[in-house]
């Protein structure tokens, strides 16, 4: 039961650093679609009535903001999946050395099985009745 468990666990483990990578990337993008738009946009609606003698303030930091919002999140993002694919590993080495076990056990189980085996006798009697 306990190998089906970390079956299961690694596999959603697998599952969530793929869709941190994915909601990264999903950010990054749309920081840089925000550095590009944003600017723009505010010049086009907010500043659209003034006359401005120099650039806002805000326009400077949009980039800024954008870039470390962005930035921030991959890094949150691929130091969970490092820590994630750390807990693999040491999950796969369990469930290998739990894999090991059962294999001797299921190997040795069969062994006896075979041993047992009605099929085994009826062959031989059938062989005795085809000779004679």
């Amino acid at each position: 039961m306990k190998m089906f468990y970390t079956k299961f666990k690694i596999k959603t483990l697998k599952q969530e650093s793929v869709i941190k990578t994915l909601e990264s990337i999903t950010v990054f993008i749309f920081a840089l679609f925000t550095t590009m738009l944003l600017p723009s946009i505010l010049f086009k609606y907010l500043y659209q009535d003034q006359q401005l003698l120099e650039q806002p303030m805000l326009l400077e930091y949009i980039p800024i903001a954008a870039f470390a919002i962005g930035t921030g999140y991959f890094a949150y993002a691929m130091i969970g999946n490092i820590v994630r694919a750390m807990k693999i590993r040491r999950l796969e080495k369990e469930l290998m050395s739990h894999d090991g076990n059962c294999y001797d056990d299921m190997v040795s189980e069969m062994m006896k099985m075979h041993k047992k085996s009605p099929v085994r006798k009826s062959r031989k009697s059938t062989k005795k009745s085809t000779k004679g």
